[in-house]
């Protein structure tokens, strides 16, 4: 039985690298396609209808989630009266010109401020200002005296989420996350040990290793060359262990005939099925379980290759 040794490889999920998944220096900043697919629900609905008539022109468009919104929302900031702003942007239309404050408490600080429910719309959404920095440029002592005011006004402001996914689409936002995400993880180790525990488990789900066996191949189809250069290094990798093959073909002559047949045709690159492709993860799984000592020998070889090559 020929086997397609190329196909299996322990570190090859751990090895790949996906364009839409990886904030920091090293990733690219997230694309249009991506927050759609995965993120589309805490999109206000302005910007989520023009991002999907841009997609449905072309789903590889480069234009970022930034740049989108700020074109979308920065003409908020020319608005001279809350009367303009309503009638530009009508999904604010629920929202009051100023806090209601009863005669006693006229003077209280912001609230009484001609057009305040404009300017705070003009901060918030034109100028991507955070609630700490609106309170303390209109003087208040806090944020919470600002949320009193904002909840009074029936103020509409968007999902955290959003915010990061504003600043992940954009090259220095991306920048900035990644190295707030390196501090945050180099002064808690301890927390961060254990958010990676939590991550591994949920990466050993079935859906989780579907979608991202399904990223996987998206990419290579992309990049074939990267792929290229994966199948020499793993074939050098095999070739530098002759007694580990040898006990794998011997361990396929064990199995039943459906199982014969799905790794013919994966030595032939034929196309698989859903069920054979369990039933291979079954074969590989079986087989190192039997041989456990077969993945040092593989690991000692892997990295011999790449120190070739470095």
């Amino acid at each position: 039985m020929q086997i397609n040794y190329l196909s299996y490889n322990p570190n090859y999920y751990n090895n790949y690298k996906s364009d839409n998944l990886t904030f920091g220096a090293k990733g690219k900043p997230l694309s249009l396609k991506y927050i759609m697919e995965h993120h589309s629900q805490v999109i206000p609905k302005r910007v989520r209808t023009y991002v999907q008539e841009l997609l449905d022109q072309n789903e590889n468009t480069t234009e970022s989630l930034l740049k989108i919104h700020e074109k979308l929302y920065r003409p908020i900031l020319s608005c001279k009266t809350f009367a303009d702003m309503i009638k530009a942007y009508p999904e604010f239309s629920g929202v009051l010109p100023t806090v209601p404050v009863k005669k006693s408490s006229v003077n209280s600080p912001g609230r009484m401020i001609e057009n305040f429910g404009l300017n705070i719309l003009q901060e918030y959404w034109g100028n991507l200002k955070t609630k700490d920095e609106i309170a303390q440029m209109l003087g208040m002592r806090n944020r919470n005296s600002l949320e009193f005011s904002l909840k009074k006004i029936n103020f509409i402001g968007f999902d955290t989420r959003y915010k990061t996914l504003l600043k992940a689409s954009d090259e220095a936002g991306n920048r900035k996350i990644a190295e707030k995400t390196k501090a945050w993880n180099k002064a808690n180790p301890e927390k961060r040990r254990e958010l990676n525990k939590i991550a591994a488990q949920g990466c050993k789900t079935d859906e989780y290793r579907k979608a991202q066996s399904q990223r996987m191949y998206e990419y290579d189809a992309i990049h074939p060359e990267r792929r290229e250069k994966i199948s020499k290094s793993l074939k050098g990798m095999w070739d530098l262990c002759p007694e580990v093959k040898l006990i794998m073909s011997q361990f396929s002559r064990e199995q039943q005939n459906f199982v014969l047949t799905a790794l013919a045709k994966q030595a032939k690159k034929q196309q698989i099925s859903e069920k054979e492709d369990y039933t291979l993860k079954i074969f590989y799984k079986k087989f190192w379980t039997a041989y456990p000592q077969f993945k040092d020998k593989l690991s000692l070889a892997a990295k011999k290759i790449r120190e070739n090559k470095g």
